[in-house]
């Protein structure tokens, strides 16, 4: 038996025009054997149990605590082989060595992976990722990629 609050659930099996999307919901909901008992939220006592439950998860760290505890500057002193080094190094050194580029430098770099020797002249999509995979980033990449590639 599932209480719910959620009238419509109980309608579910009884439609018959029900689009494709709404019918894997319906096939799924079959294979198990229950029945959907409308109760108004305020008489569900278990939701409303659960809803007011503290969560002892929330507000552990403060955001500032990380930024604080890994400036830029270290990041680079990380050592690959060194055996004390934190398992977050390699990830913290892929973010950092990432670029975020402005103005003309970002047309550049657009046209370079698009248009190059190794560019290959392929949809906006491909274009913006072969510069994220180049290291680089900026805002915009996409519209610019499309603009890029919409006139090439």
């Amino acid at each position: 038996i599932v209480y719910t609050d959620h009238s419509t659930l109980k309608y579910l099996f009884a439609k018959k025009d029900a689009k494709a999307r709404l019918l894997r919901w319906i096939l799924l909901l079959q294979e198990f054997d229950f029945k959907v008992i409308n109760t108004r939220g305020a008489k569900n006592y278990a939701a409303d149990h659960f809803s007011r439950l503290e969560n002892p998860y929330e507000n552990v760290f403060d955001p500032k605590e990380i930024n604080e505890a890994f400036p830029l500057e270290t990041l680079n002193n990380i050592s690959h082989n060194d055996p004390s080094t934190p398992w977050y190094a390699d990830l913290a050194n892929y973010h950092a060595g990432n670029f975020i580029i402005k103005g003309q430098e970002a047309i550049d770099i657009l046209k370079a992976c698009h248009s190059g020797p190794t560019g290959g002249y392929y949809g906006a999509s491909f274009t913006a990722k072969k510069v994220f995979d180049s290291g680089f980033y900026w805002p915009s990449i996409y519209k610019d990629a499309f603009e890029l590639v919409k006139h090439c």
